[in-house]
């Protein structure tokens, strides 16, 4: 968001109504409020919510939203050959429009309402330059006149309500509006919409016929051009701050540009082999519109709009990301029908949803796969670790393996929240230890380095992976650690067959949608001791004798005849029962992990394979020659002259979807510096080795399914094409 818009924005709460919020400007408006809500709660509404042309039911729904200003961006429109042809449904659908949503903001008693307009509704006979207060002084061109004499009449009731009602609805007047969301058909599209669909198409031809992008007209017609993110802002700024009722406000740039000149900014986001044909058969339009802006410089001395160039850059990213080609998505498809139709038959069966007899079997099922006693499903990954660190600070355990408040744990550097949180939140004092940036794993040389006094070891596999199993636990043998092993991201790889989340003291594991294998939400505990078994049971659900052995029951009911033995709490407790539901997702799921994880490993050394020859530079992380390992993700680390964020911007606009690896260096995270003092954190940029992946590193999807060569190459294309951008 623009400068002005944060510092002229009202600090008073208000509900704010976005009408037309599927379109292209309703879109940006969304994306603006994300990323700064100025104070207010945004309520989007389709013609999913309501019928926006529907006076009483539009009047109810911002009633019950409780709405206090409104953004009216609803309408129907489309380009020159759409409104030629359509000027009926133009000019009366418009209409209805504008007398329904202002009527029903008016009964709602709302006094703010900002309306968009179009540069079309200025008279022809005003080509060389226009301002607000020449609007009604002519006819409109004749390409138009259904569009443009409605939106006269959006700005004439909006004047009459203000003139009589005394409201604050006011319009501004943005010129051509372009970026994504739009329209990219021919009929409806506009100018830069319209040309982008036309090159992609050629772009993807596979004749030299199909490789001509013919426009419409001489390429002579001067307009100006607006990235829809830029009218969001404006949008935004001028519900509070534009009072003026009397005349629109134009939202445009100083300059124009010719749609020869648009052509041209196209032809270099796009094959630069596409040739262009002029169809002189089909009309310019208005060969010159420049709305003047006078009256926005006055009011927005410092406003400085999206240069096309950029504009159309970022327009035609999301246009191939969206519409063109192979995507390449973080996780695919996780629920095959059979597992939708395992969950069904479940709900309709009429049996048990919580916590019963499908989780039961499932945590029998996930220990005998894991090779270990016994397993205990909770409701996800992050509850397991939580569940894990209190039972490491049981009062039942051995003094010597008992983590109390203030002792220290190692945790690696390169983690997640909530890795760290269970930590903080028991008074628990982490120590970071940093990463091999080569293996993304913890510095065992770091590990040795801090070992002294440490307690405990918080062990996470990066994205599946693991450190030399053999020394870490001769480290964690010889400074009798506690090890904790935050197994989320590497479900059923091992060490030397082993099964990692198996070797320390507790294993926690996560079946959520992205992971291994998911049952949507979900995750395990399992521990090699009986007695920490036995107390993760009951603290799973609330810390009574419910789900414990039947013998155990027995022996607390006796010592506490005096207590109702459905509510007798024994430990301390919290509510972590999974769902059966998720159960019976999960069983099905793990009779196809292994081959899934299968597939992950091909994926990645066909991958690994072509990125080593065709870009040597990007380093991907090889696992343990000990280790059998299905990589949740792919992480990718890149030379240090690389630009991240320009790479990321390219792969994303291609298709290519990316994330951090993990959350980088987690130290710099701002979580941090509110919960520790800085002394027991440590200076972020003295861990080198997570530095590295937080500056130099990302990783994309990895799935458990097979990818096609095609597959693996257009990835490693892109990938290597991204990097020539940011280099």
């Amino acid at each position: 968001m623009n400068s002005f818009a944060k510092t002229k924005m009202s600090s008073s709460r208000q509900n704010v109504a976005v009408l037309g919020a599927r379109g292209m400007t309703g879109q940006a408006l969304q994306r603006l409020v994300a990323k700064d809500d100025a104070g207010k709660t945004w309520f989007f509404c389709t013609r999913d919510d309501v019928d926006l042309t529907d006076e009483t039911a539009l009047y109810s729904w911002l009633k019950a939203k409780r709405i206090s200003q409104v953004i009216n961006v609803a309408a129907v429109v489309g380009g020159i050959t759409f409104n030629i042809s359509h000027p009926l449904s133009t000019l009366d659908q418009n209409l209805r429009l504008a007398t329904s949503v202002l009527g029903a903001c008016h009964k709602a008693d709302i006094q703010d309402v900002v309306s968009i307009l179009s540069t079309c509704i200025f008279p022809v006979k005003h080509q060389t330059a226009f301002s607000e207060h020449q609007i009604f002084d002519g006819a409109p061109h004749v390409t138009n006149k259904g569009y443009a004499y409605a939106k006269r009449m959006l700005l004439a009731l909006s004047q009459a309500y203000a003139d009589q009602c005394g409201r604050n609805y006011v319009c501004v007047v943005p010129p051509n509006l372009y970026g994504p969301f739009d329209k990219f058909d021919e009929e409806k599209a506009h100018v830069v919409g319209a040309l982008i669909r036309k090159f992609a198409q050629a772009e993807e031809a596979t004749s030299d016929t199909g490789r001509t992008v013919r426009v419409y007209g001489t390429g002579a017609a001067r307009r100006q051009f607006m990235f829809c993110d830029d009218l969001a802002s404006l949008l935004v700024w001028a519900l509070d701050a534009y009072k003026d009722t009397g005349e629109p406000l134009i939202v445009a740039d100083d300059g124009d540009v010719t749609i020869k000149d648009v052509v041209g900014i196209l032809q270099s986001n796009f094959d630069g082999t596409i040739s262009i044909e002029w169809d002189t058969t089909k009309p310019d339009g208005q060969l010159e519109k420049k709305a003047l802006n006078l009256k926005l410089r006055r009011l927005l001395p410092d406003w400085r709009p999206t240069p096309i160039e950029e504009g159309i850059r970022q327009t035609v990213a999301w246009y191939r990301s969206q519409c063109m080609g192979q995507t390449f998505p973080l996780c695919c498809n996780n629920l095959p029908s059979s597992d939708i139709e395992t969950a069904v038959n479940l709900l309709r069966s009429g049996k048990q949803l919580s916590m019963g007899p499908e989780t039961r079997a499932f945590e029998k099922e996930f220990a005998a796969f894991m090779k270990v006693e016994d397993s205990l499903f909770v409701n996800s990954g992050s509850s397991a670790n939580l569940l894990a660190v209190v039972a490491a600070m049981h009062p039942d355990r051995p003094p010597a393996k008992r983590l109390v408040p203030g002792d220290r744990v190692a945790v690696p550097a390169l983690c997640w929240s909530t890795t760290v949180a269970p930590l903080i939140t028991q008074g628990l004092i982490p120590v970071f230890v940093d990463v091999d940036p080569s293996t993304l794993q913890i510095s065992l040389d770091d590990l040795e380095a801090k070992a002294s006094g440490i307690k405990a070891l918080m062990l996470v596999h990066v994205l599946g992976s693991c450190p030399d199993m053999d020394r870490l636990m001769a480290l964690v043998k010889d400074y009798n650690m506690v090890l904790i092993e935050d197994s989320c991201e590497a479900m059923g790889n091992t060490w030397k067959g082993k099964r990692l989340g198996t070797f320390g003291d507790f294993g926690t594991f996560s079946t959520f949608y992205s992971h291994h294998m998911t049952s949507v939400e979900g995750g395990f505990v399992v521990a090699m001791n009986p007695k920490d078994r036995l107390c993760l049971r009951g603290m799973r659900a609330h810390g009574w004798i419910r789900h414990l052995p039947a013998e155990v029951q027995a022996d607390y009911k006796a010592a506490h005849p005096d207590i109702d033995p459905r509510f007798l709490f024994v430990d301390i407790g919290f509510n972590m029962r999974p769902l059966d539901l998720c159960a019976a997702i999960g069983r099905n799921q793990l009779k196809r992990l292994e081959a899934s994880n299968r597939c992950r490993r091909e994926n990645y050394e066909a991958v690994y394979t072509r990125l080593q020859a065709k870009a040597p530079l990007v380093h991907m992380v090889l696992p343990p020659k000990d280790a059998e390992v299905a990589f949740l993700a792919l992480p990718l680390l890149f030379p240090p002259s690389t630009n991240l964020e320009n790479l990321q911007g390219e792969l994303e606009g291609s298709g290519v979807e990316t994330r951090p690896i993990i959350s980088g260096n987690f130290l710099r995270q701002p979580m941090m510096k509110r919960w520790l003092p800085d002394e027991a954190m440590g200076d972020p940029a003295a861990f080198t080795g997570a530095e590295t992946v937080h500056h130099q590193g990302i990783y994309i999807g990895l799935h458990g399914v097979p990818w096609s060569p095609a597959y693996c190459d257009a990835l490693c294309d892109k990938i290597v094409k991204a990097l020539c951008v940011a280099n």
